[in-house]
């Protein structure tokens, strides 16, 4: 991507951040030419440096930083507050196995344009840093997975560098770098809709940059308090529940019918302060009519979750309660 391209996607960007950033594109372009400058520069004078005092050539593996001894990988460094709208857009995908011309596509839905078609799911963010996705459909030749997305699957947050984006693990180790791209021309065995440029709504800077505390008196989640089964409060049988699972993905039913999904606890310190982040997903389920419970749309929509005693509460991107679960 040219820089014209850039300072026009990160103009935008600039005007979907929750507090305005003046000139951002200017400063990131200028920061992009000013870090190869100093990286050209510094590289050499290191190298110089050692040479002269040594005598011996300095190669490039000794220029790599060496990992902190009894460093744990389970403990990542907290990350700073992002701008999930900032994902919204076309992306080329650079992670270990992943074919060239791989896009992912991020609106207020996800898609991946693989060789073999497009698989559709969903995927949540926060302004703390957290990501989570899962693939529910697909067309063409493909019948992939999550788990078949590995760079995908493993995702739990991201950051930005410059003009890319990065997926992490819950280590903090990046398991995707993403690119700006444009989108991709039409196609007759393509729906047009994934080929079209990302809008952002007002239901989605609510629903990807809200920031609501946690409610007084909950307690917040944690993913081993998440695990287990779970029935709504007010629900006179235990015919709709959702049941967390210890790998990222829960089962459930409304009452009529079967749904499953992934979640997660936010491990990035998002809602800064108060903790309990929930992100889920919920992917395709049947269509069966009766007095339900809309588990799926709960999770989908969760921002929060805490504990008021024993009684599991799911909190919105707006501060309202969503609803009341109780173990069983």
């Amino acid at each position: 991507m040219n820089d014209d391209q850039l300072r026009v996607h990160l103009d935008r960007q600039a005007d979907l951040a929750p507090v305005p950033t003046p000139d951002l594109a200017e400063r990131v372009l200028q920061r992009r030419s000013a870090s190869r400058r100093r990286r050209a520069g510094l590289l050499g004078t290191a190298i110089a440096i050692v040479v002269l005092l040594t005598g011996v050539p300095l190669t490039m593996a000794a220029l790599r930083p060496t990992p902190t001894v009894g460093a744990s990988p389970s403990s990542p460094p907290p990350r700073a507050q992002q701008n999930p709208l900032g994902l919204f857009g076309f992306w080329s995908v650079d992670a270990p196995d992943v074919d060239d011309g791989v896009l992912l596509r991020l609106d207020s839905r996800l898609v991946v344009l693989l060789g073999c078609g497009p698989v559709e799911g969903q995927w949540q963010a926060n302004v703390g840093g957290d990501f989570l996705a899962g693939v529910s459909s697909w067309s063409g030749s493909c019948s992939t997975t999550t788990a078949g997305l590995p760079w995908l699957a493993e995702a739990a947050g991201f950051e930005f560098d410059g003009a890319d984006a990065v997926l992490l693990d819950a280590t903090g180790t990046p398991t995707a770098r993403l690119h700006l791209s444009a989108p991709p021309g039409p196609s007759p065995d393509m729906w047009p809709g994934y080929t079209e440029p990302p809008v952002v709504t007002d239901a989605d800077r609510q629903r990807f940059t809200g920031n609501p505390a946690l409610p007084a008196g909950l307690r917040p989640a944690t993913t081993d308090t998440m695990i287990g089964r779970w029935i709504p409060v007010d629900n006179p049988d235990s015919t709709p529940f959702v049941t967390f699972s210890d790998d990222r993905s829960w089962t459930g039913s409304d009452g009529c019918n079967g749904i499953a999904g992934r979640w997660q606890i936010g491990t990035g310190g998002a809602q800064i302060g108060t903790g309990g982040a929930l992100l889920g997903t919920t992917g395709a389920q049947t269509l069966i009519g009766c007095d339900y419970r809309p588990i799926g749309a709960w999770l989908s929509t969760t921002a929060l979750a805490g504990f008021d005693g024993d009684t599991l509460v799911l909190v919105g991107p707006d501060g309202n309660e969503i609803g009341r679960l109780k173990a069983g």
